[in-house]
C-alpha cells in the first residue's frame, strides 16, 4: 500500500482506519515517514496530532513486528 506523503494536505484528513491499513501493511516490515515533521504543523493543528497519537497508538501496539523510521529535516523536527 502506498502512503500518501505526510506533507500532502489530505494526509491530516485520512482516518484512523486508513492510518491502521498503512501500519498493517509494515508489520514484519518497516514503515518510513518521510517528512515527519509535517504531520502536526503547529500546536493548533488538531488534525495532524490526531494523526499522529494514531500512528503512535498502533506502532506501539506492533513494536515487536516492525521497525518505524521517521525521516525529516533537523531544523523542522525540533521546531526551530
Amino acid at each position: 500500500m502506498r502512503c500518501p506523503y505526510p506533507s500532502s494536505p489530505s494526509f491530516h484528513l485520512l482516518n484512523a482506519s486508513f492510518h491502521q491499513k498503512v501500519v498493517e501493511s509494515a508489520v514484519g516490515g518497516m514503515l518510513f515517514v518521510d517528512e515527519a515533521y509535517a504531520l502536526v504543523k503547529d500546536s493548533k493543528d488538531s488534525f495532524g496530532k490526531e494523526a499522529l497519537d494514531t500512528l503512535i497508538k498502533l506502532v506501539e501496539d506492533k513494536r515487536d513486528e516492525l521497525v518505524v523510521v521517521l525521516a525529516g529535516y533537523v531544523k523542522a523536527t525540533d521546531g526551530n
